[in-house]
């Protein structure tokens, strides 16, 4: 999920040029496929990073869940 909390505070002209341009491109550049270690270290130390999970393992049995699960860092 991506937050932009000063979107709504722009007009719609300013918000595709300074906001929306740049969400694109993230949403681009950011797949489930990307290895979460590999892009915490392309990253600045300031940004948070959440998620990189597929949401149908969140579906599976606990058994399956807890067998698989691996630490990120």
């Amino acid at each position: 999920m991506i937050l932009d909390t000063c979107g709504g505070v722009l007009s719609g002209k300013n918000h595709r040029i300074f906001s929306l341009n740049y969400m694109h491109q993230i949403i681009e550049g950011l797949t489930r496929e990307i290895d979460i270690r590999e892009l915490q270290h392309r990253l600045e130390d300031n940004v948070a990073l959440r998620g990189n999970i597929d949401p149908a393992v969140l579906c599976m049995p606990q058994n399956l869940l807890l067998k698989n699960k691996s630490p990120l860092f």
